[in-house]
């Protein structure tokens, strides 16, 4: 009776354990959604192929449209034209090599504009050390892009007059020795004419 009564205590203190390390469990991973959510980034995760399987509500509010529909591949249909290949190759090329990664490309907002992101992911790996998906997240740059697109039409102006000015420099200084010889061309002329009269 008594070896019953010790395994029935011990059953009762596994379950009690097991049910306040499930609570836990259940405890951190509300935390970690609730932080995701919260994040101002557009987080994403894939499977170890790279269909994504998840994005956090921000893709909502910038797309306007349902999560489910930029799941898997869907979400390359907010890729600019111009960035879809190259995003894609990369996107691959992460996939085969396993490392982690960054890109910059543009993505149609709700309104239709385009807003230039900043791409980085990581590859996770399951308990047993096998590639089980891929975490990232895309944050906007736009005004980073612009500012640096400012800068370089600013940087292109002042070469530019650089090399106005440099060339009316050149002109300047040329300008003196031209008169001058002009002036010795004259008093020759003038010396010349002296010499008939």
């Amino acid at each position: 009776a008594v070896v019953l009564v010790l395994a029935g205590w011990m059953a009762w203190r596994v379950h009690h354990r097991l049910a306040r390390t499930e609570a836990q469990l259940r405890d951190s991973e509300g935390t970690l959604r609730q932080t995701i959510e919260k994040l101002p980034q557009l987080i994403w995760g894939s499977d170890s192929t790279g269909r994504w399987t998840f994005m956090n509500s921000r893709w909502a509010e910038f797309t306007g449209e349902p999560i489910e529909r930029h799941l898997d591949t869907g979400w390359t249909t907010l890729l600019h034209p111009e960035d879809r290949e190259a995003t894609l190759a990369h996107w691959r090329q992460a996939l085969q090599d396993g490392a982690e990664t960054q890109s910059e490309f543009r993505l149609r907002r709700h309104d239709g504009s385009w807003r230039w992101f900043e791409a980085r992911a990581s590859r996770l790996f399951d308990a047993h050390g096998q590639a089980a998906q891929w975490f990232g997240f895309c944050a906007d740059i736009t005004e980073r892009k612009e500012q640096e697109a400012t800068l370089l039409a600013h940087r292109d102006r002042l070469q530019a007059e650089v090399v106005q000015r440099t060339a009316s420099l050149t002109t300047a200084q040329q300008e003196p020795a031209t008169a001058q010889r002009q002036l010795e061309e004259l008093n020759s002329q003038l010396r010349d004419a002296d010499a008939f009269m």
